[in-house]
């Protein structure tokens, strides 16, 4: 088991909650869920994954329930919001379904009266390594205009 940020947790619990009184059951993700396995060394953040249709059809609704337990829009990234020094990030389903992540397979935990589903290690180690391959790409991307660009200097 890994070594969790209480306090993060603590929040995503209040959002979880929130969002459970609205029908929405969310993922945990990210480094704090992550972080409920192996030991992670800084957790800057709360990821949450939602369905697709209420980041992109109804994230005024998302907005709303936000809003309720003190959280406002950063004006900066749509889909993050911020609450004194806690910040939240919203993603997809899609960005774990595209890496062949069934949401039917995935754990789902309850904790007090709070509903959540959480990732595996195996899907964990999926995200991680599908991540790094496209950051290679892309640092393999950069450095051909680097090298490029110096030719010309």
């Amino acid at each position: 088991m890994g070594d969790i940020d209480e306090t993060k947790f603590k929040v995503f619990l209040e959002i979880a909650g929130a969002l459970n009184k609205n029908g929405i059951t969310p993922i945990l993700f990210g480094s704090l869920g992550l972080s409920r396995i192996i030991k992670q060394s800084a957790i800057d953040d709360i990821d949450i994954v939602l369905p697709n249709g209420i980041l992109v059809d109804d994230f005024e609704r998302l907005e709303q329930i936000m809003s309720e337990i003190g959280f406002s829009r950063d004006i900066y990234y749509k889909h993050e919001f911020i609450r004194n020094d806690e910040r939240v990030g919203f993603e997809e389903e899609s960005d774990i379904t595209n890496v062949h992540i069934s949401l039917e397979t995935l754990k789902e935990t309850v904790i007090g009266n709070v509903q959540f589903f959480e990732l595996s290690a195996t899907e964990y180690l999926g995200v991680y390594m599908d991540t790094l391959v496209r950051w290679k790409k892309k640092v393999k991307s950069i450095e051909e205009k680097v090298n490029a660009l110096k030719k010309i200097k």
